[in-house]
């Protein structure tokens, strides 16, 4: 199988912005939800704080760099190809939790 092994970039069906994700949270969940982007040193203590590795911390932080740089990877289909259906709406996943983010 030409999966097994393959290094796969796994996206959903579109590539969002913090601050276009948020907008969307907040008119599913009836209040204004806000990307903040956080002091690095601030978020790395939080999160360590937490309870999260370094490792993964570490991740988080270089991921968010690069969103801040604009660098959102392209959208593939590799959701689809590894599970046999489309990957799921952004959307959808906030019309099932937006009870959660409910004041």
């Amino acid at each position: 199988d030409r999966l097994v092994r393959a290094e796969l970039t796994l996206t959903g069906p579109e590539s969002w912005h913090w601050t276009d994700f948020c907008n969307r949270l907040g008119m599913a969940a009836g209040h204004v939800v806000e990307y903040a982007d956080a002091d690095e040193d601030a978020y790395r203590e939080m999160m360590l704080s937490r309870g999260v590795s370094p490792y993964r911390v570490e991740q988080l932080q270089q991921m968010n760099r690069a969103f801040r740089a604009g660098l959102h990877g392209p959208v593939t289909s590799a959701v689809q190809e590894v599970l046999g259906r489309p990957a799921r709406r952004v959307e959808d996943f906030i019309a099932e939790f937006a009870h959660l983010w409910r004041r």
